[in-house]
């Protein structure tokens, strides 16, 4: 679990992370460990533009935004 502040609004969201490693970093010869995560947030809940939808309910702009990380560590 963990935080996100998104045009000034702070909710608590879960980031389900997968580990990589450790493993070796071929450009630096150093040990490194590789994190990844996506989630999956309403841009309404942040208060982030008007909602986008025809009378028949097809979206104009979708709600739903994508979030990826992608984080690399690699030790001194």
């Amino acid at each position: 679990m963990g935080n996100i502040t998104v045009h000034g609004v702070t909710k608590e969201v879960e980031f389900p992370v997968t580990f990589i490693g450790p493993a070796l970093d071929l450009p630096t010869r150093k040990q490194s460990i590789a994190l990844s995560c996506t989630i999956i947030i309403n841009r309404l809940d942040f208060g982030v533009g008007p909602d986008r939808t025809l009378p028949n309910g097809t979206e104009i702009i979708s709600n739903r935004v994508q979030i990826d990380l992608e984080i690399l560590g690699i030790a001194n």
